[in-house]
């Protein structure tokens, strides 16, 4: 049997290559980290335009993330699909929690995701947490009455 050896390498050759290859994980787990950062943050809504007790009478829904959630990154997507989809007959709104940690706190948000949906008068009538399918959520959408 066939068996990788570094023992061509001297020990301190073998730990300057360990030390190496160390140091390039890392920077790849930065490099990424960011990367999923900027995805998840850079297509959250001002919160400033969140209202929840509008005159519009409308169902709405409110989808708390994270930067560092992985399940958030996956959605991300789908949810933009569905804010442009249902941007006339519904107020969807994607809240980062780490960067509007009132909203988090007033809603007591524990995961992320985390989608919270909203009668036309603007109580809380259902909560999810983690990852909701587009199917699953168009289906919560029209069980409240909205309908494309």
């Amino acid at each position: 049997m066939f068996r990788w050896s570094m023992s061509f390498l001297g020990d301190s050759m073998k730990n300057i290559f360990i030390k190496i290859i160390v140091v390039v994980l890392v920077i790849a787990l930065i490099v990424g980290v960011y990367f999923i950062k900027q995805s998840v943050v850079s297509n959250n809504i001002d919160t400033d335009s969140i209202d929840l007790s509008s005159n519009k009478k409308a169902v709405k829904m409110i989808n708390f993330v994270a930067p560092d959630c992985v399940a958030c990154y996956k959605m991300e997507g789908l949810m933009q699909e569905i804010m442009e989809e249902y941007k006339e007959i519904a107020q969807i709104y994607q809240v980062d929690v780490m960067e509007n940690q009132q909203y988090a706190n007033a809603y007591n948000i524990m995961y992320t995701p985390t989608q919270i949906f909203f009668d036309e008068d603007g109580n809380e009538i259902e909560r999810h947490e983690g990852f909701i399918g587009k199917k699953d959520l168009v289906e919560k959408l029209a069980d409240l009455g909205v309908k494309k």
